[in-house]
């Protein structure tokens, strides 16, 4: 058995007891986090309780913002902000706005000097990376405004751009282009419930291995809203260890469509799924992988979030799981 995490999105998925998921898994998981939520409001500041679940009040129209992941840089410029510095990527879109701004080292291990030297007056951080979480502390000592928030799924979208509107004074956005999102992401959701109900196994493939989604991650959440069934949603999971799900379970469940969301070289982790999964004789008898329904997600959208785009990756999935619909 694993340890993991106290969020319990992954199962590691094995083959006669052999993980594939060799990484530990604090490496591969991360806490869930609180929602983030609005507090008070005046015409000057904004209090929220952030994912640590503490109150922080920040001035609105802050004029030095640099975000520490790139989906929160793409929905802060969506929101009407700017940026003065960003954190490098290997694959996720970035607004062309922004591409020739300082960097501030990778994502996940960005550079302290390099993000004092600029001089934030609010900094945006990933909640539950360990780069970022490392971070939090010496900047509460310099007393440099952030929040650190976490942002999973379409509902948390809607909260983020709520208040990052709120901060950039975009009443506009709020108002006018989100609810035009939500109608249409809304649309879509409810074309897909008078079909069929197909079985889905969800897998997450990185050069280090291959592991099981549930449905509150990004994906898993917006086939749960389309109609899909997660086969993995019954995992009985605790914070100190995980149940194993082996290939006899996915056999025995029998998914129609397989969804891969994969992190790093696309086409390497495809050769590995193809190794590690593909090989097994047992891999052959599921019924999506007979009728070829075993689909690649694109990184932009699944993997990084889609942001304003999320009509178009509710439409791309509703393709893929009600394919008959044309």
């Amino acid at each position: 058995m694993a340890t993991l995490s106290r969020n319990g999105i992954y199962w590691l998925i094995t083959i006669s007891c052999i993980s594939f998921a060799q990484m530990p898994s604090a490496k591969i998981t991360m806490p869930a986090g609180q929602k983030m939520s609005l507090v008070k409001e005046d015409s000057l500041f904004i209090t929220l309780k952030d994912s640590r679940g503490k109150e922080v009040t920040i001035a609105k129209k802050p004029k030095r913002v640099l975000p520490l992941y790139t989906s929160y840089l793409n929905v802060w410029y969506e929101c009407g902000g700017k940026a003065i510095g960003r954190p490098t990527t290997e694959a996720a879109l970035v607004p062309e706005e922004a591409l020739p701004l300082p960097t501030i080292g990778h994502v996940t291990s960005p550079n302290l000097e390099k993000v004092i030297s600029l001089k934030p007056d609010l900094i945006l951080l990933r909640y539950g990376f360990a780069g970022h979480t490392r971070l939090a502390p010496m900047l509460e000592k310099m007393n440099i405004p952030f929040i650190s928030l976490t942002y999973e799924n379409f509902h948390d979208y809607i909260t983020v751009v709520d208040i990052f509107t709120r901060l950039t004074g975009r009443e506009d956005i709020r108002t006018d282009s989100l609810p035009k999102i939500k109608r249409n992401v809304q649309r879509i959701i409810e074309s897909a419930h008078s079909k069929s109900k197909p079985k889905v196994l969800i897998l997450f493939g990185s050069a280090m291995g291959v592991v099981v989604k549930l449905p509150g991650s990004l994906v898993g959440s917006m086939v749960d809203e389309l109609g899909g069934k997660n086969i993995a949603s019954d995992a009985k999971l605790t914070s100190d260890e995980m149940q194993i799900f082996s290939m006899e379970r996915v056999v025995e469940r029998d998914p129609e469509v397989i969804l891969v969301q994969t992190m790093g070289l696309p086409k390497m982790v495809k050769k590995k799924i193809q190794k590690d999964i593909a090989s097994s004789p047992a891999w052959k008898t599921i019924s999506a992988v007979k009728n070829n329904r075993v689909h690649y997600l694109p990184v932009n959208g699944f993997l990084y979030k889609p942001n304003k785009r999320f009509p178009k990756s509710y439409e791309y999935l509703q393709k893929l799981l009600y394919p008959e619909s044309g």
